[in-house]
């Protein structure tokens, strides 16, 4: 091969390596400004979506005093708050490009608000049917800004994210806290059933705070726990750990509404001042990439230009060994399959070298992408599948299973006492229980069952092609492992199943619905037992 033929060549395979590198670099930078877009579109949506969840917080709230005592006082805090929250719902009726709460949800549940309000004004609805409708419509939003916003926002951003979603957690089961206790002050004689309901939420509250702190950022975090701790904020949880022991309070209703809403109101702010800040780095780093992007294209326009009058001239010579190449590239752009590769690569001359890099390339890219999507499909603490993941993949198993009218399984597992492990271990102990609990769980399991964290102890199993019956050997199989085996430091524990056979016709929801009160009953009846639906 004469040197002039090595030049062509060697300026041949220059030739592609900087069209391919401007052309990679132009869709990175275009993919990063899409990304942030899509981040700052999240954070207006969120914002929204978390203003009618206050609302509608605030509401349940005074509507679990009002059906207590059916004063005007009550009455007037009541309707007051129903028009601020007829305000948030307005901003979504009225929107139609906002994908987070459709336009026609937010009508539709109107509707139904109507009724529930004039339901509570003439004292036919009862608290507990009260508090499930707003909860449900509350859990809704808080869904779709935790699983929608969360999952599509720029990886810059998403911790963040996860440190609003912690906190807006725990502000939804502090308002609960707020309705509960509103009741328990205005009746004056609370019952044991009511305690335990704030126990409860306060448990939950506790460790989504904990999950907020973990994922704030460290140099904000001195400033942001002097605003939420505020004595407001003390004065809360000093009553609710009053009322949990069962020690006298002396807190009128009004005094305990107001702290509670103070303390509340703070956390909104501070959630408020986060989304803010999300929001202008967004912009900022959009104005700065779309900068950079249309200086790259002008540079990449002019490169662009001199290379073409060069490659002319050459590309006749090289067509047969680019076509290899430009054939391989052109399948993956088509197919979007990045594990194929160029063959017969070889580092004999130039073109092998680039040949071998763009496999490389392509290697790199599938690793990425896998990654990617192993991230947003599991829980990284357990390794497991996340609620997510798992909820579209048993939707659509449960299709097929009944399309052909297999057997299908759910089996949904919640660790005995875990909150004490947390109490006297450490939450460090506590991770080590879950991640030797996931573990259990995957080892004892057929191939093509399906097992996830549902969330905090509690775990979930799709069996298809499984009986109830081969359900429930199945959840007896892991009850014995798993009270057979050490967990480390926190020793010895156990575990409830609640085991339900999916019915024809009938979606994951209701699956799930009868699988949970399952495991309730299995709780309830003692714990560390099996029980079908």
């Amino acid at each position: 091969m004469s040197i002039r033929v090595r030049i062509i060549l060697l300026a041949a395979v220059t030739l592609l390596a900087l069209v391919g590198a401007l052309s990679v670099q132009y869709l990175s930078l275009a993919e990063d400004i899409a990304g942030l877009g899509k981040t700052e579109t999240g954070i207006r949506q969120a914002q929204r979506a978390s203003a009618l969840i206050h609302a509608l917080q605030q509401e349940r709230g005074l509507s679990a005093g009002y059906l207590i005592n059916l004063g005007a006082a009550h009455f007037e805090k009541l309707s007051e708050q129903r028009e601020a929250t007829d305000r948030a719902l307005a901003g979504f009726t009225k929107s139609v490009d906002d994908a987070l709460i459709p336009a026609s949800w937010a009508a539709g549940f109107q509707k139904t608000l109507s009724i529930q309000r004039n339901r509570i004004n003439s004292g036919d609805a009862k608290w507990p049917e009260v508090k499930a409708f707003y909860t449900s419509a509350i859990d809704y939003g808080i869904d779709k800004i935790a699983i929608e916003v969360l999952s599509d926002s720029h990886v810059g951003h998403r911790r963040s994210f996860m440190a609003i979603v912690a906190l807006l957690e725990a502000r939804e089961h502090l308002g609960l806290i707020r309705a509960a206790v509103n009741r328990i002050y205005t009746r004056k004689t609370p019952a044991p059933a009511e305690i335990k309901d704030v126990l409860q939420h306060f448990v939950v509250f506790n460790e989504a705070r904990h999950a907020f702190w973990r994922d704030v950022d460290e140099d904000q975090k001195d400033d942001i726990k002097k605003q939420i701790e505020s004595p407001a904020y003390q004065s809360v949880t000093d009553q609710i750990d009053s009322l949990i022991n069962e020690e006298a309070v002396s807190s009128s209703p009004f005094e305990w509404w107001e702290q509670a809403t103070q303390a509340i109101d703070t956390m909104k702010a501070v959630e408020d001042r986060a989304y803010a800040t999300l929001a202008a780095d967004a912009l900022t780093n959009l104005r700065d990439k779309r900068k950079e992007l249309y200086t790259y294209a002008a540079v990449a326009i002019l490169l662009t230009a001199l290379i073409v009058l060069v490659a002319v001239i050459t590309v006749l010579r090289i067509l047969n060994a680019l076509s290899v190449l430009l054939k391989t590239l052109g399948r993956v752009v088509v197919t979007q399959d990045y594990d194929i590769r160029i063959h017969n690569a070889s580092p004999t001359d130039e073109f092998g070298q680039i040949s071998l890099s763009v496999n490389d390339l392509l290697s790199y890219t599938d690793t990425i992408i896998k990654e990617k999507e192993f991230l947003a499909n599991t829980d990284l603490l357990t390794g497991a599948l996340n609620r997510r993941s798992f909820t579209q993949k048993v939707v659509h198993e449960l299709i097929r299973t009944q399309r052909y009218e297999l057997p299908a399984t759910l089996i949904l597992a919640d660790i005995d006492h875990f909150k004490a492990v947390n109490d006297t271990y450490g939450h460090d102990a506590g991770d080590e229980v879950l991640k030797t609990f996931s573990a259990l769980l995957s080892e004892n399991v057929r191939d093509s069952d399906i097992v996830a964290r549902w969330g905090g102890e509690e775990f979930v199993i799709f069996a298809p092609n499984n009986s109830l019956d081969g359900g429930m050997a199945l959840a007896e199989k892991i009850r014995r492992v798993i009270e057979e085996t050490k967990f480390g430091q926190a020793g010895k524990i156990t575990c409830s199943f609640g085991v339900a056979e999916a019915r024809a016709g009938e979606d994951f929801d209701l699956l799930f619905k009868r699988a949970d009160d399952a495991l309730y009953q299995a709780k309830k009846t003692g714990r560390n037992r099996v029980v079908s639906s």
